[in-house]
């Protein structure tokens, strides 16, 4: 995130003017002059915590706001918690679908979420730079390369809103497989609800390295 967008986020102003008005307030207000010895203090905190404000905004990551990535985290929750119910059904002896579980939810934190939170960045970046050229606050570019460029946003906004579709469609089917009382079709419909989120992982990846944008 830019130096100007974080210096001026709400929550970085807020903790200013509070330190800022504090200040000033034990200076120049009579109630609270018995206080105004520390009024240079609580300036000097209030713009420390400014400070501190701005660099941890600056630092944040701004995918993580993104609706899209915040459904694909519910998800994760939701996932993890018919895992811990599996764990305490299956007590020492993990059934097939506990262990089909465990291994989806790492391969959804080290792969999907990842691969999502790297589009979305990617997405992000140039959705600015063609707000710009629509400001004019850059010289356009040929027709056919500005043309290309809203081709190549429009593609992965397709992209991400159909992973988080997939992702939500995963989890449904998930609650469909835990309703079924056959070990051996649950274990198979298992494996096979695992092998979609890989699939849908592959695509992700396949369309950050340029491919086509077969996500479903």
């Amino acid at each position: 995130m830019r130096l100007r967008t974080a210096a001026t986020h709400p929550a970085a102003l807020s903790i200013l003017a509070v330190g800022l008005g504090l200040a000033g307030a034990a200076t120049f207000l009579p109630p609270l002059r018995a206080w105004s010895g520390t009024a240079g203090w609580v300036a000097l905190w209030g713009l420390l915590a400014y400070g501190a404000a701005v660099a941890i905004v600056r630092g944040a990551r701004p995918s993580d706001a993104a609706p899209e990535l915040r459904t694909l985290l519910e998800i994760r929750h939701e996932i993890v918690a018919r895992l811990a119910e599996r764990r305490a059904l299956d007590g020492t002896d993990p059934s097939e679908l506990t262990r089909v579980l465990g291994d989806a939810l790492v391969q959804l934190e080290d792969q999907l979420t990842p691969a999502l939170r790297k589009l979305l960045e990617r997405h992000m970046t140039l959705r600015k730079h063609l707000a710009r050229y629509q400001r004019g606050e850059l010289p356009p570019p040929q027709a056919e390369v500005l043309e290309r460029l809203h081709t190549i946003s429009a593609r992965e906004q397709a992209a991400i809103e159909e992973c988080v579709r997939q992702a939500a469609n995963a989890y449904a089917t998930l609650i469909a497989i835990l309703q079924e009382r056959d070990d051996s079709i649950i274990a198979m419909r298992a494996r096979d609800w695992a092998g979609h989120l890989l699939t849908l992982h592959d695509a992700m990846d396949e369309l950050l390295r340029g491919g086509p944008t077969v996500v479903g």
